[in-house]
């Protein structure tokens, strides 16, 4: 399997509840392409679910450091530093995303390109990461938010 069909393995995994499964496809995707930022990014969920915040953390930054601009990152990022009692560099990562997203809106707005394509994990205090499908960004330019998990 490609890095990216890892990735996916992975969030199929994580839409049904098998965690680790997702984690180990996450960490395939990386092996396979270290330079996979979705693989980072999802891992960095899965690690925050496992309240493995540094760990989350440490993937999160890598996806960053692939992609500074990959705004649903810094956002994560952000909630993994709450998690941590990091309240200063919560704010810095979350006004780095707003900046980010403004800025990726105002682009789509003039352009108006098609065939982009991301996915995110939304979070809540105390649930799991809910993985959102791939969506259109030229025509879904919402915030993400934070969806509740009954489980």
């Amino acid at each position: 399997m490609s890095s990216a069909e890892y990735v996916q393995e992975g969030i199929e995994h994580s839409k049904d509840g098998q965690y680790n499964s997702a984690k180990t496809s996450f960490l395939k995707a990386i092996e396979k392409d270290p330079k996979n930022i979705d693989g980072h990014y999802g891992l960095g969920g899965i690690y925050n679910l496992e309240k493995k915040y540094n760990e989350a953390e440490k993937a999160f930054k890598s996806a960053i450091q692939l992609d500074p601009t990959h705004f649903n990152t810094w956002y994560s990022l952000g909630y993994t530093y709450e998690l941590m009692g990091k309240k200063e560099d919560a704010e810095k990562s979350f006004e780095k995303y707003r900046r980010l997203k403004k800025k990726m809106d105002s682009i789509l707005n003039k352009e108006k390109p098609c065939g982009h394509e991301y996915f995110l994990f939304s979070y809540s205090p105390g649930s799991v990461p809910v993985p959102l499908p791939a969506k259109n960004i030229a025509s879904d330019t919402e915030t993400p938010t934070r969806l509740t998990n009954t489980h």
